[in-house]
């Protein structure tokens, strides 16, 4: 990764702490506020939020399937490992609905016994697999450009039911957004194209 988009999205996460600190927060007022129709109620500012889950306690696999199950357009997905079946299952799902899915994984987990990527390549879905400069460690998913899962959790059993892991949903967002698909494009460019 680059040094600039390092610290870019080093910000950019100390900035979700604070606003999960203080629950949902409203993005700041733009500074000339735009022309309304005298007989029109200004609509309020979307408000940033973030959702989060913590496993053992809870089982977050449930929350990511729904959140998969939910997209209608792009799943850009970046994952250590991949082994939990019902992640798996809805991103195939997801695939044969006409969402555009892309994934970029660890390239020694993408071959690992348990891995689920030739599930993924057999339904045509676009695997990745970073080689360069260390683990490919990222976990998150974006979810048609405008929802953010990212946190410590990795898409496996283990993860869901014995590990401590933790999970942030960040909704209304675009520079967010913005960061982790910057982040996406620079993983691909460090990355190539899974054979079966």
């Amino acid at each position: 990764m680059k040094p600039v988009a390092s610290k870019s999205l080093e910000r950019l996460l100390v900035s979700l702490v604070v606003a999960l600190l203080a629950g949902c927060f409203a993005r700041q007022p733009p500074k000339q506020p735009p022309t309304q129709s005298p007989t029109q109620p200004a609509l309020p500012e979307p408000r940033v939020c973030v959702e989060t889950h913590f496993s053992p306690e809870e089982q977050i696999a449930p929350t990511i399937v729904k959140l998969i199950d939910g997209a209608k357009r792009t799943l850009d997905i970046a994952a250590f490992a991949y082994t939990h079946p019902d992640i798996a299952a809805a991103t195939i799902r997801a695939h044969e609905r006409g969402v555009r899915v892309q994934m970029i994984m660890d390239t020694t987990n993408a071959s690992a016994r348990d891995s689920l990527v030739p599930d993924l390549l057999n339904a045509g879905i676009e695997v990745r697999v970073r080689h360069k400069r260390g683990d490919q460690h990222s976990k998150y998913l974006v979810i048609d450009q405008s929802i953010v899962v990212t946190g410590s959790f990795n898409f496996t059993i283990r993860a869901d039911e014995r590990n401590s892991e933790n999970l942030l949903v960040i909704r209304n967002s675009p520079e967010v957004v913005k960061a982790f698909l910057d982040d996406y494009q620079t993983l691909r460019a460090d990355s190539v194209a899974k054979n079966r």
